[in-house]
């Protein structure tokens, strides 16, 4: 795609995850969220783990669930517009 941004990291995940976490806040900031595809795995984690930087309080819809394989299920949300 002409003119974008695209890089390839490796290494230790932590830093490009907060990177990554940064650049879903700008775009929830500038209303570029339509939906967010999220899939959970399930792997016994102490806390959860946020997906923004920060707060956004998105007003979001479920659309639909599905089952992929037999440890990970996959969650269609719709962010509402105001």
């Amino acid at each position: 795609m002409e003119g974008a941004d695209v890089r390839f990291v490796q290494g230790d995940v932590n830093g490009h995850h907060r990177e990554m976490k940064k650049l879903a806040g700008q775009f929830h900031d500038h209303g570029l969220i339509d939906q967010m595809q999220i899939q959970t795995v399930s792997v016994f984690l102490n806390e959860g783990k946020p997906l923004f930087a920060r707060r956004t309080g998105l007003p979001m819809k479920i659309q639909g669930i599905r089952q992929r394989g037999e440890t990970c299920v996959e969650v269609l949300y719709l962010v509402e517009k105001p």
